[in-house]
């Protein structure tokens, strides 16, 4: 931006050139030096956040920045990184186990109806007075098979295995959108790092 002010105020000179362009040559090398100046505080402040991040914020010596590593970037398996998700991500596992204990419970409030009690009892006997009389009572499901209770957890099956379902291809998606943006980003990358880079350079 300076070299362009000189540049211009040499056209004023020479007559090639109007106040205002040489004003506006000025008005830009001003605003790049404040830039400038601006841009050198940035590593103390990036320094002092850093410090913080790290809990050592007493520190007055300068952290060594080391150049970066060569950054690879791998293609990915899309369906092996689905497959990883759907069976470890702990919110498919939970949604898993609570489905199979609707199953549980499912299967044994079909068998809650029956009933076998043992019955202990010290009644008046002929001998000491104090016999031991034992007994059972079986509940006989003439009417009552416990339909209300299998309903129920019929319905609450069916409820968390459509959550499990829906929480399913709610983590295919995740891990489908999120490899697409690793791919568009790898992509941006080769080209910023192919190209832009060498023209900026």
């Amino acid at each position: 931006r300076g070299k362009i002010a000189e540049l211009a105020e040499a056209r004023l000179k020479a007559g090639d050139a109007s106040v205002q362009e040489v004003t506006t040559a000025r008005i830009d090398a001003l605003l790049a030096s404040q830039d400038a100046t601006r841009i050198r505080f940035e590593v103390p402040l990036a320094e002092e956040r850093l410090k913080n991040l790290m809990g050592v914020p007493k520190i007055t010596e300068t952290i060594p920045v080391a150049n970066p590593p060569t950054i690879q970037h791998p293609a990915v398996s899309v369906d092996a990184l689905v497959d990883e998700a759907v069976h470890h991500r702990p919110d498919g596992l939970a949604a898993l186990h609570a489905r199979e204990a609707a199953e549980e419970r499912l299967r044994f409030s079909k068998l809650s109806w029956i009933r076998l009690l043992g019955i202990a009892d010290a009644t008046s006997g002929k001998k000491t007075g104090h016999e031991f009389g034992p007994a059972l009572r079986v509940t006989v499901p003439i009417f009552n098979q416990n339909q209300g209770g299998i309903a129920r957890a019929e319905a609450e099956l069916e409820q968390l295995t459509r959550r499990e379902l829906v929480l399913r291809n709610q983590i295919i998606t995740e891990v489908r959108l999120a490899a697409v943006r690793y791919e568009q980003a790898r992509s941006e990358y080769e080209i910023l790092l192919g190209k832009v880079k060498s023209e900026a350079e």
